[in-house]
Protein backbone atom coordinates (compact mmCIF):
# COMPACT_ATOMS: atom_id res chain seq x y z
CA UNK A 1 0.00 0.00 0.00
CA UNK A 2 2.87 2.02 0.47
CA UNK A 3 4.13 2.00 -2.71
CA UNK A 4 0.79 2.67 -4.08
CA UNK A 5 0.22 5.51 -2.29
CA UNK A 6 3.46 6.95 -3.19
CA UNK A 7 2.73 6.51 -6.98
CA UNK A 8 -0.54 7.99 -6.96
CA UNK A 9 0.63 11.19 -5.19
CA UNK A 10 3.91 11.05 -7.56
CA UNK A 11 2.48 10.28 -11.04
CA UNK A 12 -1.83 10.69 -11.10
CA UNK A 13 -3.66 14.26 -11.08
CA UNK A 14 -6.09 15.25 -8.89
CA UNK A 15 -9.07 14.48 -11.19
CA UNK A 16 -8.22 10.49 -11.01
CA UNK A 17 -10.51 8.13 -9.27
CA UNK A 18 -9.10 5.15 -7.93
CA UNK A 19 -10.84 2.23 -6.82
CA UNK A 20 -10.21 -1.00 -4.76
CA UNK A 21 -11.95 -3.78 -3.24
CA UNK A 22 -11.29 -5.46 -0.30
CA UNK A 23 -12.24 -8.81 1.03
CA UNK A 24 -13.12 -9.13 5.08
CA UNK A 25 -11.13 -6.40 7.35
CA UNK A 26 -8.83 -5.52 4.27
CA UNK A 27 -11.20 -2.33 4.27
CA UNK A 28 -9.19 -0.92 7.33
CA UNK A 29 -5.69 -1.37 5.87
CA UNK A 30 -7.55 0.92 2.73
CA UNK A 31 -8.88 3.44 5.45
CA UNK A 32 -5.18 3.95 6.56
CA UNK A 33 -4.06 5.41 3.36
CA UNK A 34 -7.06 7.46 2.68
CA UNK A 35 -9.89 5.51 1.07
CA UNK A 36 -13.13 5.65 2.07
CA UNK A 37 -16.63 3.45 1.78
CA UNK A 38 -18.73 4.57 -1.62
CA UNK A 39 -21.42 2.77 -0.59
CA UNK A 40 -24.15 3.16 -1.14
CA UNK A 41 -23.36 5.78 -4.38
CA UNK A 42 -21.41 2.58 -5.64
CA UNK A 43 -20.81 -0.60 -5.36
CA UNK A 44 -18.50 -3.41 -6.49
CA UNK A 45 -19.47 -6.50 -7.89
CA UNK A 46 -17.31 -9.72 -9.22
CA UNK A 47 -17.70 -12.03 -11.90
CA UNK A 48 -16.17 -15.54 -11.68
CA UNK A 49 -16.59 -17.85 -14.79
CA UNK A 50 -17.98 -21.28 -14.37
CA UNK A 51 -15.69 -24.09 -15.92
Amino acid sequence: MKKLDEYIQENLPVSCYINLIADGEAYRLYEQYGFKSVWPASRGMGYTKKE
